[in-house]
């Protein structure tokens, strides 16, 4: 990006305003955070229900947020996955796998790698550089 400043816009509605790098690690809502970064970050659908209104409220949808390049196979918070294909870029490697429960994601590895399509493999993130999104797809900080 070549800009000091960013202006974010859908459907004519300002999403965000900010510096490159502001809104790659502070996106202000999905929208923000799928446009800004390549490959687009990663989201997963959850569901969490607060304990204490169970009888009365619905569950609420909320939505992990994960860049291709944050995930690892070190870290605890793990993701199990069948990789679907593999894409090998010289120094880096694009893992593109499917959840349990069908839902697709990408991994970027700035390595090669002898992973292969039909794998089964779990892997982690930090969540100190995960994003959470509420059920209107804005940001939970």
């Amino acid at each position: 990006t070549m800009a000091d400043k960013i202006v974010v816009m859908n459907q004519g509605n300002i999403e965000q305003v900010g510096n490159p790098l502001d809104l790659y690690n502070k996106p202000s809502n999905m929208f923000v955070a799928g446009f800004i970064g390549s490959p687009r970050m990663n989201f997963f659908t959850l569901k969490t229900m607060d304990k204490s209104f169970e009888k009365i409220a619905p569950p609420k949808a909320v939505t992990l947020g994960v860049r291709p390049e944050h995930f690892d196979f070190e870290h605890g918070n793990a993701i199990d996955f069948t990789v679907l294909n593999v894409e090998q870029l010289g120094a880096d490697s694009f893992i593109y796998g499917e959840t349990t429960d069908k839902q697709s994601f990408s991994i970027k590895l700035n390595q090669q790698t002898d992973i292969s399509a039909g794998q089964q493999l779990r892997a982690g993130f930090d969540l100190e550089k995960a994003h959470w999104f509420d059920e209107n797809g804005a940001a939970i900080v």
